[in-house]
């Protein structure tokens, strides 16, 4: 267990470092067209936005796994597993070969929730 030391003031969250708090309290301007999410800039409201689509590009290319993932960084972390169970350099090569940011493999089709409209960035 970890001491929190961090408290919000507004909702009596704590945080265990200095900079998440800021996060938690910086102004949010740009909302999720599908929930009531905010994010402070548009790209992390685009990344979430594929929560709410089918759109899971980043499959597990290990034998017999059938997994995918909206962000590749979730896909590196589900890798570590089949590197744990199977230390190959097979297994070590597709993890390596996962990028290490969002990168846009095909446009996401998205549908506004009831009400409203999708801006496209």
């Amino acid at each position: 267990s970890f001491y929190k030391s961090y408290l919000c003031m507004r909702g009596g969250k704590a945080f265990k470092a200095k900079y998440k708090l800021i996060n938690h309290i910086r102004e949010k301007p740009f909302q999720c067209e599908f929930c009531e999410r905010r994010f402070a800039n548009s790209s992390d409201r685009k990344k979430h936005s594929q929560v709410h689509t089918a759109s899971k590009p980043y499959d597990c290319k290990a034998v017999g796994c059938t997994k995918s993932y909206t962000h590749p960084s979730s896909l590196r972390k589900h890798m570590k597993v089949h590197i744990k169970s199977s230390p190959t350099s097979e297994t070590q090569d597709l993890y390596n070969a996962i990028p290490l940011q969002l990168q846009q493999p095909h446009p996401a089709v998205l549908e506004p929730a009831a009400g409203g409209t999708v801006h496209q960035p």
